[in-house]
């Protein structure tokens, strides 16, 4: 069986919850032509159980799990952050994954926002530059400052 996604019509960069059979991942991507891509060929290489296909350190393998524990369902995309400035997604995918900590429905196995593994490596292209990840990462410690003061 082939599972496809359908993307809503949106060109900005994004923060998803993608959706399957009552469960969903929280997501960050630059383009869902390119999440869709990665989601639908990660769900093919885990269903076929390619070499590659079943890795736990996977950010998808518990949704992988999940659609080949719930076969021939719909997955569903809904936008919970549009913007082209990376800083506001990573601090919108915090804000989310903060919340689905606690939501038995989240299969997300990290529950920090992903970081592109380039971001920090001098030479190295990313969609977030290092500006962005240390400008994300001041924010979160004053965050986590004021969550401490209440």
């Amino acid at each position: 069986m082939s599972y496809q996604i359908t993307i809503p019509d949106i060109s900005d960069s994004c923060v998803i919850k993608l959706w399957y059979a009552g469960k969903y991942v929280i997501s960050k991507c630059r383009t869902l032509v390119r999440l869709k891509e990665n989601i639908e060929g990660g769900v093919g290489r885990f269903l076929k159980n390619t070499p590659k296909g079943r890795r736990e350190d996977d950010l998808y393998y518990e949704m992988y799990c999940h659609v080949l524990e719930n076969p021939e369902q719909d997955f569903y995309i809904e936008i919970l952050c549009s913007s082209n400035n990376p800083l506001e997604l990573l601090k919108a995918e915090h804000m989310a994954l903060l919340i689905a900590r606690s939501d038995p429905r989240c299969l997300n196995n990290d529950f920090q926002p992903y970081i592109p593994r380039f971001t920090q490596i001098n030479g190295k292209k990313s969609w977030i530059n290092r500006g962005y990840y240390l400008n994300y990462m001041s924010w979160k410690k004053k965050f986590a400052n004021r969550q401490m003061l209440e």
